[in-house]
């Protein structure tokens, strides 16, 4: 029976009453209450948006020095001709001069080119011999001013990387460039006691200003500020809008200095101005920002107007709206959008009872159909999906576990051919400790500390077969110890890295195996100081891992097989946006990085 039409209008304004007192007012309230303590926190607010882009600042800043700092220990490690120190160039007295440059130069080159803020890479040795590398158009340099540059800065017995302020770079000939600069004493490593105590020489390396420029000046928004950056030890400008005030004392100009050394941020309010300041990581550099308030007021009474205008204008068309769609949308809407949000999380079971004798009543039948058909389908479709995919990852894993297990056993027989002795029962042991685990543990998934116990069983196999002339270096945090990974996924990787990449070497090797937090993944890298892989089989390797293809072992050369089904594992298990990377350089070694979801052994 139809209800009263009387009786119906009864409840909606009833419905529109309660809008009204819940609703409206409320709403005009809050805004009220919001914009009052809008208005008392904005200056801080804004200043709070130039703190954070102060931190970002001053965090690529660090970021940058670290990685030069880093640069110049590339001179200990660096090899050239029949070279393989750097000292070794200086001990050889029957090297010419000229042929001592070139090598010399051609170190200072690989520096230069490492960084594209580097301007400048030179070297020079305590009884004055210089050698230089720098981009054009610089081709010459000013020994005499190089010479006293070396002089008033050289610090002796300092193995310390030192910074410099900005300043004009003089001793090369022409040169109109600001930089600042980072330079370290290289230590004769020869021996022990001559790497404590012996000096080869001096490294600087120049780095542009106008790329610290660049960086501020991606980072800073808005015409309302000036940054700048200070070396707070000094009191000079490192960086400045305005070139000919760089390297001058920044208290001359406002700066208070003495005011912001004792804290690592804030912010100081001065008459006509305020600073904000951040200490960069590592330095005595503070990047500050020059806020003029007036500035802040004029963005704070825009901001405030146009919310204003919105509060006015949103509760104008909310109550229009409402008024309008209340009376015949609503609870049957409202009915329809939750049993769809039922559905959509999984519960297909859920069903929505509609009785309008309307279009929303079909609607709402036709929903209660699809879900039935959703959920016969979903017996059948998902199940056999599930079965499908364990299928393929047990096949995979079957697929690995004979390679590793032939391999290991290859090397147990050749180091007891070789040895006759005792180191055979260590190897077995070793191999007992693989086997449990291989054959053992029950399930795809373990914690990390299972799997990285696997590895250094495998290793101790390897040093006793090579004479320990590989080692094995884990890198990983106590609190990850105990993520769940898939099953078997790091040894094949391992494995490929001793025989692709260190056994083809004549020297000594290392595999390190590293792990860390990446945001919400697990990051993990399996790196080696091989033989590397040349730039047409690493894309070759690339596009492999790429492709959801499955292929035949006997189709896969080389090392590509364990790291292919790795991948294919990974992907399987989590989806495509998971699984491995890889990269190489030919002579240096290869890199494999995992990408994981971070798993606790709890969940």
């Amino acid at each position: 029976m139809k209800k009263p039409q009387i009786r119906f209008r009864s409840f909606y304004a009833k419905l529109v009453i309660m809008f009204l007192f819940m609703g409206l007012i409320p709403f005009l309230l809050m805004g009220m209450l919001i914009y009052n303590v809008y208005s008392n926190t904005m200056y801080e607010n804004i200043l709070g948006n130039f703190s954070m882009t102060d931190q970002i600042m001053a965090k690529n800043i660090s970021d940058l020095i670290t990685e030069i700092a880093d640069d110049t220990e590339y001179i200990y490690k660096s090899s050239v001709s029949d070279y393989d120190y750097f000292y070794e160039l200086f001990e050889d007295t029957g090297m010419s001069e000229t042929g001592r440059n070139a090598m010399i130069t051609k170190i200072l080159r690989t520096i230069l080119y490492m960084n594209e803020a580097i301007d400048h890479v030179f070297f020079v040795t305590p009884d004055g011999k210089m050698y230089s590398s720098m981009k054009a158009p610089e081709l010459l340099i000013d020994e005499q001013e190089m010479q006293e540059w070396y002089k008033s800065h050289y610090l002796i017995g300092s193995r310390n990387v030192q910074i410099m302020s900005t300043h004009e770079t003089k001793y090369y000939r022409n040169s109109q460039k600001n930089d600042f600069t980072i330079y370290r004493n290289i230590m004769n490593t020869a021996t022990i006691r001559k790497a404590g105590s012996e000096v080869l020489g001096t490294l600087f390396i120049d780095i542009s200003a106008d790329y610290l420029k660049k960086m501020l000046t991606q980072e800073s928004y808005g015409t309302n500020h000036e940054i700048y950056v200070v070396d707070s030890a000094s009191g000079k400008y490192i960086y400045h809008s305005q070139k000919q005030y760089e390297g001058i004392n920044a208290q001359n100009d406002g700066i208070l200095l003495d005011a912001m050394k004792n804290k690592e941020s804030g912010y100081l309010e001065q008459k006509n101005e305020c600073l904000v300041y951040q200490k960069v990581d590592g330095t005595n550099w503070l990047v500050i920002d020059r806020v003029i308030p007036g500035t802040i007021e004029g963005a704070y009474k825009m901001i405030r107007n146009t919310t204003m205008l919105l509060i006015v204008i949103g509760v104008s068309l909310l109550a229009l709206v409402y008024m309008y769609y209340s009376k015949k949308l609503n609870k049957p809407v409202q009915m329809l959008k939750e049993t769809m949000s039922c559905i959509e999380k999984g519960d297909v079971d859920a069903r929505v009872h509609i009785d309008s004798n309307d279009e929303f009543q079909d609607i709402g039948n036709g929903m209660n159909q699809m879900a039935e058909n959703l959920n016969k389908y979903v017996q059948k479709a998902y199940v056999a999906e599930i079965r499908q995919r364990d299928a393929e990852l047990e096949a995979l894993k079957r697929q690995i576990q004979p390679h590793y297990l032939y391999n290991t056993l290859d090397v147990i027989r050749m180091s007891a051919i070789t040895n006759d002795d005792m180191l055979v029962a260590t190897m077995i042991d070793s191999l007992s400790g693989q086997l449990k685990y291989l054959i053992g543990t029950t399930g795809n998934m373990v914690i990390l500390q299972q799997e990285i116990a696997c590895i250094s069983n495998y290793f101790k196999l390897i040093e006793v077969r090579y004479d320990s002339r590989f080692s094995l270096s884990v890198e990983i945090p106590k609190e990850l110890w105990k993520c769940r990974v898939p099953h078997l996924i790091i040894q094949p990787v391992v494995e490929n890295a001793v025989k692709h990449g260190l056994r083809p070497n004549k020297g000594p090797g290392e595999v390190v195996v590293q792990a860390k937090q990446n945001m919400d993944f697990l990051e993990i890298t399996v790196m080696d100081n091989g033989v590397g892989i040349n730039k047409e089989r690493l894309e070759e390797v690339q596009a492999l891992l790429k492709s959801d293809a499955r292929i035949a072992e006997e189709d896969i050369k080389g090392m590509s097989i364990g790291v292919k089904n790795v991948s294919d594992r990974i992907k399987h298990l989590y989806g495509n946006e998971y699984g491995l990377e890889i990269d190489a350089y030919e002579g240096m070694g290869t890199i494999v990085k995992y990408w994981l979801p971070l798993i606790w052994e709890d969940v």
